[in-house]
């Protein structure tokens, strides 16, 4: 098994967080070729790394408000599904072979209050727990930090202030979520109170890419 810690500190505003990093284990004679493993890209999808793959869903909770006045920030590492390790970079040049026309194109993000009202860009609110009815690119890269806040999640926040974000990582590429991708990612958010406290807490992983079902969100609408 590999595994580690690792620890973000913002000197500036004085406060640190850390966290476990991914363990991700080895299991010989577990998979066969054509599985999803974490190293599925660099091996041709052989399975001969043996290491089981991440999840492709998630949630966490978000804090924006009361003693958390600096918010919620998400890190967010999602799988290009290419082998290529190629820099994107946002001014100059063409984009990575892996980087769509749309970012990597997720549709990917729902917010939940407290009380379990949803909001989602399509539909502002809905009684339901979890409606099929998000269609926000939040996370468009492999590795991002994106704070929880109305300009980039694009819902109404008055309500929303504490709750639960879903995020669903894999990559839309037809209008039927079955036929999506599996691409395996992994969530952090880290939480604090500017110059006080902070603190730091994975996703709660919602599937495996070894065996990940069903997308549980997926988007009203999709782009033509």
């Amino acid at each position: 098994m590999l595994t580690g810690d690792y620890f973000l500190i913002d000197a500036e505003e004085d406060y640190a967080q850390g966290e476990q990093a991914v363990h991700i284990e080895s299991f010989p004679g577990g998979f066969s070729p054509g599985d999803f493993t974490f190293y599925r890209r660099y091996v041709s999808g052989s399975a001969i790394d043996h290491r089981e793959p991440l999840g492709t869903q998630y949630a966490v909770r978000h804090l924006k408000g009361g003693g958390f006045d600096g918010g919620t920030e998400f890190l967010v590492w999602r799988d290009t599904g290419s082998a290529e390790a190629e820099l994107l970079n946002c001014e100059t040049g063409p984009p990575p072979s892996w980087y769509g026309g749309y970012g990597m194109e997720s549709f990917n993000v729902l917010i939940s209050e407290e009380g379990e009202t949803v909001h989602s860009q399509e539909t502002g609110r809905s009684c339901e727990i979890l409606p099929p009815c998000t269609g926000i690119r939040a996370f468009p890269l492999a590795t991002q930090s994106v704070p929880f806040q109305p300009n980039t999640f694009d819902v109404p926040l008055e309500g929303a202030q504490f709750g639960t974000t879903y995020i669903n990582l894999r990559r839309a590429s037809t209008v039927d979520p079955e036929d999506w991708p599996v691409l395996q990612g992994w969530v952090v958010a880290t939480n604090s109170a500017l110059g006080r406290f902070s603190v730091g807490q994975r996703a709660m992983r919602l599937d495996s890419a070894c065996d990940p079902g069903p997308s549980l969100f997926v988007p009203a609408d999709f782009p033509e």
